[in-house]
């Protein structure tokens, strides 16, 4: 599914970066969906490789889509994939990642241990401009959420997702 859908995709003309289009959507979320039936056999050590494309399939599906709630559930997914990468090949990279993931997915916690674990696997002298970065994704988490608070339904948009529309009507 990741190949077909990595066949699918725009790229940024300023950044070169990936963008995900309408065409690539359905192969992603196909293959995330195998890879959570892959997770639900309970490995004993997941797949870290497979863990880094599904982290950055999640993310581009974050990236792409409007809806709140599956931006939430996209970011969830990149966490969970960024700290199972974390767990089979510890480094400041890894950690950093999986702590820039946990952020966005506005899992303060999680993100803290993982920041100070990339912390602690850095040369001193490298520190400082780490914590920088780590600063810079809690920061940005913390905009990441509150834009997808400000954009969620509210209690009675999902009550009535059809605003009282389309449906069959109770007569007096």
């Amino acid at each position: 599914y990741l190949a077909a859908g990595q066949a699918e995709l725009d790229q940024d003309p300023q950044t070169g970066a990936p963008v995900m289009t309408e065409d690539a959507k359905p192969d992603y979320v196909q293959a995330i969906d195998a890879w959570q039936q892959y997770l639900d056999l309970k490995p004993k050590k997941p797949d870290a490789g497979l863990a880094l494309r599904m982290r950055d399939s999640y993310a581009l599906l974050a990236q792409g889509e409007a809806d709140p709630t599956a931006v939430q559930a996209d970011l969830e997914g990149a966490q969970e994939a960024a700290a199972i990468a974390a767990d089979a090949n510890p480094s400041q990279n890894s950690y950093g990642t999986e702590a820039q993931f946990a952020y966005f997915a506005g899992d303060v916690s999680a993100g803290d241990s993982a920041a100070a674990k990339a912390l602690a696997s850095v040369d001193p002298s490298e520190r400082k401009s780490l914590q920088k970065a780590l600063d810079s994704f809690k920061k940005q988490g913390e905009l990441i959420q509150k834009q997808l608070k400000q954009n969620a339904p509210t209690k009675e948009e999902l009550e009535q997702p059809l605003g009282g529309a389309g449906g069959v009507q109770p007569t007096p």
